[in-house]
């Protein structure tokens, strides 16, 4: 495969990787350290799972704070490995790709056998991360392991791989559930209301990771439309917004249906079910789908916002039940 025309790769001067010594310096790129907001996509629906449990009685905002501190870290290593077997199997793609073409894998700066011990390495401390939050882990990290293994070749057999990052990521949210007591697939008392809450909290993860990574796939449309690479950017090119669209009215719904299930207040409407979705339709009106600039910064910022009012809901009402 032919290498996208580029400009010499030039080492960061500024931000963490501009602190790292020069031979750290491919493995921070690899693991996107200096981009956060990658790891607050993986992070959120743990969150949210913590407090959708929060909300069935009084816990302690200490137990609360530990979960969501250890969580953080597991999603911060989750989210490493997965960037780092990404790049791995998409290597020869991201030399093609502007946005991409200086990636450490695509221009060499990492051999394979390194990467593929450094991606081990991460795999096991992210398990010893989780057996020590959850044990009995295994029945959410086996499954969840196999997608982000699936998820780099979903683009080569399905137009619909933001479907596939959705479900992958949710995976959080009966994980965050479980460290809290409430594990959906083993405890007896978690009964079928609280089982549909859940599944829909787990279905909007999913369709909100359609919309913003459809959006962040907008950034390299012109090149996967070259090079043969499938997303849902591509696939709904010609009236994507409308496909947005209509996926945040279910986002929406499934955050009312979530709401029911809890008895919600007013505080979690407002916030959870009405603030987010005004986030995405502001995002949607405004976002300009032809500027990769645009959609890189709706991207970061839309979740931060997005995720910020949703836990802020979710947070409220478990006060609120408290």
């Amino acid at each position: 495969m032919a290498a996208c025309p580029s400009t010499a790769y030039q080492r960061p001067d500024k931000g963490i990787l501009s602190y790292l010594p020069l031979v750290c310096v491919p493995y921070g790129e690899l693991i996107r350290l200096s981009k956060p907001t990658g790891v607050l996509n993986i992070y959120f629906p743990y969150l949210f799972g913590v407090l959708y449990a929060a909300c069935r009685g009084p816990m302690s905002i200490q137990l609360i704070s530990q979960r969501s501190a250890e969580l953080l870290i597991a999603a911060f290593v989750l989210r490493s490995l997965g960037c780092s077997w990404n790049d791995i199997i998409d290597r020869n793609i991201d030399r093609q790709v502007s946005r991409s073409r200086h990636r450490p894998m695509a221009r060499g700066a990492i051999s394979m056998p390194a990467a593929l011990l450094f991606t081990g390495l991460q795999y096991f401390l992210w398990i010893a991360i989780l057996s020590t939050t959850l044990p009995n882990h295994w029945h959410y990290s086996i499954p969840l392991m196999g997608l982000v293994l699936f998820y780099p070749f979903a683009k080569r057999i399905t137009y619909h791989a933001q479907a596939v990052l959705g479900i992958t990521l949710a995976f959080g949210v009966p994980l965050g559930s479980s460290v809290m007591g409430d594990d959906p697939l083993r405890m007896r008392h978690v009964d079928g209301a609280r089982r549909a809450g859940l599944m829909s909290l787990y279905l909007s993860y999913v369709l909100w990771s359609v919309i913003h990574d459809t959006i962040y796939a907008q950034q390299d449309i012109r090149d996967d439309l070259k090079i043969g690479v499938r997303s849902m950017a591509v696939y709904y090119r010609h009236r994507v917004k409308t496909m947005l669209l209509v996926t945040s009215l279910l986002l929406f719904v499934l955050h009312i249906h979530t709401g029911m299930t809890l008895g919600a207040h007013i505080p979690y409407q407002v916030l959870t079910s009405v603030g987010s979705s005004a986030i995405i339709a502001w995002m949607l009106w405004k976002v300009n789908l032809n500027d990769p600039d645009d959609c890189g910064w709706w991207f970061r910022n839309g979740s931060i916002v997005w995720g910020i009012l949703v836990a802020g809901g979710l947070f409220t009402e478990a006060i609120c039940q408290s």
